[in-house]
């Protein structure tokens, strides 16, 4: 008996590969470099430039980027900044087979910098990586079979989730920023910091739309030999190809940059103040299409013996896409801040998300926001200082439709955190923490794979009653009577009169043997 299926086709992700190494360098300073005296701020940022399967491990290879912000020694306050990179490979476990097209799903450097004396550094970056495997299946459904007389079937109607493509892309962002008129022109560049904040992503038609911004920092030493600094958001637009893709479809996409830097260029008077900012940004989207199927869930025939081979198939079904965010706001103690901040000049931060849960209203996310900022102290001789430390958050996404056991991703990014001091060594820490949400529920659909028939026993069928009255049970569905009197649910409504529905339990009901012809 020839069958109708459907392919349909699903993303499936493969089990997180977590690393965790030191990656250590020497740093010689520059002889256009003052000596060492005291390190201000240290930054490492990881880079990957190579992942391949090898064997059950994955040899990932990069560079920890460093940028290192020093007090040069004696007491006249000067400062400068140590550029490089460390190289690094790195053999992570795979505990499970591979699937597909590998993907950096996290990773961070923590950069340790000691002191062996005014000319060396010693470097250490402890890096972590998260590695995850995608790739595609596709599954066949049972929708009809060919039509043959005396053939009942009946049908189930899911919505399914399919998979329209899934993609790694790279997006450039090439745009500028310029500093205030009143600002003095740069003579050189001594820190740069750039950073994702906002990221809004569109599917339109064959093309994925990004917009947002990033946040860029610039500390510089003016062409009048004093110190400057910028910080700016600076917008961003442009389109990811994506065929086939259109409004009404949805996505999951992880929006990161894995590369940027900014260089100083003449402006229309032939002054530097002009910064030119280029990034990349990976973008890892799986764009999904919704549909409606009729799947054939039973079917017996008043022919033949028909028996169903069945498997159970996984299928998704869209909850929710949503984006939302959560404006927080912390009071935190710092006595040790307490009268030593002139000004702050840059804030960054960093969502770090610890745990999440469905619960009755949504999805709960508990984690930290990690904050810095660089200031100015009141202190001639080393006038540059960073404070670092962490806020706790909790946060309930709302969503009533969410239920233990669906699938679910998050993706989290932090806005421009702003830093305000209180006095009396309290400080005002606000941000506006966005949070990118993509909900599914699992259905197990009982397909038919394999259908056999053999020829009715005409003789048990001869023997069976042609009219049987019924009095309806608990559970009873008419469908499953009419396969046992050998018959069909249509003639059974006919005969009865009952329309949509099932018959109440106690209610008594006449069944026709088919083709017995007493009616």
């Amino acid at each position: 008996m020839e069958q109708l299926k459907k392919a349909v086709r699903k993303s499936v992700t493969g089990r997180k590969m977590s690393d965790q190494f030191y990656v250590d360098g020497d740093v010689n300073v520059p002889d256009d470099k003052g000596d060492v005296g005291r390190i201000v701020y240290s930054q490492g940022m990881l880079r990957v430039e190579d992942m391949k399967q090898s064997g059950s491990y994955v040899r990932v290879s990069g560079r920890i980027q460093y940028q290192i912000l020093y007090l040069a020694g004696g007491n006249d306050g000067s400062i400068s900044v140590l550029q490089g990179k460390l190289p690094f490979e790195e053999m992570v476990y795979a505990e499970e087979e591979m699937l597909g097209t590998l993907w950096m799903k996290e990773s961070s450097a923590e950069l340790t910098v000691t002191i062996v004396h005014a000319r060396k550094l010693r470097l250490r970056a402890m890096a972590e990586l998260e590695i995850i495997s995608q790739g595609e299946e596709e599954q066949y459904l049972t929708l009809d079979v060919e039509e043959e007389e005396g053939l009942c079937r009946r049908w189930k109607n899911v919505e399914i989730l399919t998979l329209h493509k899934s993609c790694r892309e790279s997006f450039r962002i090439k745009e500028e920023c310029a500093l205030p008129k009143q600002s003095d022109p740069v003579g050189k560049v001594l820190f740069t910091d750039i950073t994702q904040k906002r990221t809004e992503i569109r599917l339109v038609s064959d093309a994925l739309q990004m917009r947002g911004e990033l946040s860029i920092f610039v500390l510089y030493e003016s062409t009048e030999g004093k110190l400057g600094w910028t910080e700016q958001a600076v917008p961003y637009e442009g389109k990811i190809d994506c065929y086939g893709a259109d409004e009404t479809m949805y996505y999951q996409a992880e929006p990161k940059i894995v590369d940027a830097m900014a260089d100083v260029k003449l402006d229309e008077d032939g002054e530097l103040r002009i910064f030119g900012i280029e990034a990349v940004m990976e973008v890892c989207a799986v764009v999904y299409g919704e549909e409606q199927a009729d799947v054939l869930e039973d079917m017996y025939s008043l022919k033949e013996q028909v028996t169903l081979e069945k498997e159970e198939i996984e299928l998704s079904e869209l909850v929710m896409q949503k984006a939302c965010e959560y404006a927080m706001a912390e009071q935190i103690r710092v006595p040790e801040l307490d009268g030593q901040v002139l000004q702050i000049c840059h804030t960054s931060g960093k969502v770090r998300i610890e745990h999440t849960e469905i619960v009755a209203d949504g999805i709960m996310c508990e984690g930290i926001l990690q904050i810095g900022f660089l200031y100015i102290r009141a202190d001639d001789a080393e006038p540059f200082e960073i404070w670092q430390g962490m806020v706790p958050f909790t946060y309930v996404a709302e969503c009533r439709s969410a239920e233990a056991g669906m699938e679910y991703e998050i993706q989290s990014t932090c806005g421009q955190p702003v830093v305000s001091l209180l006095g009396n060594g309290e400080a005002e820490i606000k941000a506006v923490l966005e949070f990118q949400i993509f909900l599914k529920r699992r259905e197990m659909v009982s397909n038919i794979c394999e259908i056999h028939t053999e020829p009715l026993d005409k003789k048990a069928l001869s023997e069976a009653p042609g009219i049987v009255g019924y009095v309806m049970k608990d559970g009873d569905k008419l469908w499953d009577l009419a396969r046992k009197y050998h018959t069909t649910e249509k003639r059974i409504r006919e005969v009865n009169e009952i329309g949509e529905g099932e018959p109440k339990t106690g209610e008594k009901i006449l069944i026709f043997k088919e083709n017995l012809g007493i009616l």
